[in-house]
């Protein structure tokens, strides 16, 4: 009776090795490869998939926020490029991960691309999944991708501060979905050092090609936008989220700036800054 059952012990063991992870039970074959990524991939961050992957697990280790405020800028000339770049790319999208580098926040940004997977249940779906193979040389020569300006507990300002005159509501080519400047200065105030409880924000290149229509606009128009700026923020559900206003520069660099240059509305249409959440939707990711 104890060989049965240490040979049992052992089969079972044997059989446990070539199960997926409890993590990756319901992914595809092709939500998996994304694990593979060549060793010289990056993100569209300037990070390496290594890079990328301590940074992700070290704020799952230790979540909670580590200052009250955080934001990252990205110059007009990287957004740019980034416009001119993805679509040869053949990317939909990109996914903002929330991470920790020197136990300081961070983001780990990834294009993504538009993958029919096939369910159990021998169905399809269409999902947007990490990809870290990008072939322009833009990706590959050194000082070109942009990390992002970080800054952490800055004197309050930008957004956080905006006037109920600097909000004033002028119709731009967004979503319902969209966050006003109302609801964004909102919840980049109830942000602080909580735990971050949300994984990753998908967002369409669509929100990249609005970015530039619009600072392209205020170019034009003499207002010299010069970038964007991406605020950690906190919704009234508890949910962390993330606040994108462009910047100008009025006497002042990279000040955020919330009416519309760009009323070209047949130029960008419906587009939406207000991610799709990770945990809840999650298929395509690579560090779920």
């Amino acid at each position: 009776m104890k060989n049965f059952t240490y040979i049992t012990l052992i089969l079972l063991i044997i059989a446990s090795c070539g199960s997926p992870a409890p993590g990756d039970k319901n992914k595809s074959a092709a939500e998996n490869e994304s694990m593979a990524a060549p060793a010289d991939s990056l993100t569209l961050n300037g990070y390496t998939f290594a890079e990328a992957t301590s940074m992700v697990k070290e704020l799952r280790k230790d979540p909670v926020s580590s200052h009250a405020r955080t934001s990252i800028w990205f110059s007009k000339a990287y957004i740019d490029s980034l416009s001119q770049i993805l679509p040869l790319e053949n990317v939909d999208g990109f996914r903002i991960y929330f991470a920790k580098k020197n136990g300081k926040n961070a983001i780990v940004m990834v294009a993504t691309k538009d993958t029919t997977i096939k369910n159990p249940d021998g169905t399809t779906s269409k999902i947007h999944q990490d990809y870290f193979e990008l072939k322009s040389a833009f990706f590959k020569t050194g000082g070109r991708v942009e990390a992002g300006n970080i800054i952490h507990d800055a004197p309050l300002s930008g957004i956080a501060t905006a006037s109920t005159a600097d909000c004033t509501e002028i119709p731009c080519n967004k979503s319902l979905n969209s966050i006003s400047c109302v609801l964004g200065k909102s919840w980049v105030n109830q942000f602080g050092k909580d735990p971050i409880n949300i994984r990753n924000l998908w967002y369409s290149t669509r929100l990249i090609h609005y970015w530039k229509a619009e600072l392209d606009a205020a170019v034009r128009k003499g207002a010299k936008g010069d970038g964007i700026r991406i605020y950690f923020a906190k919704k009234d559900n508890g949910n962390t989220a993330l606040v994108m206003v462009t910047t100008r520069d009025n006497g002042t660099k990279r000040s955020d700036y919330y009416n519309c240059y760009n009323d070209n509305k047949k130029n960008i249409l419906d587009v939406n800054d207000n991610g799709e959440e990770c945990p809840v939707m999650c298929h395509g990711s690579t560090w779920e």
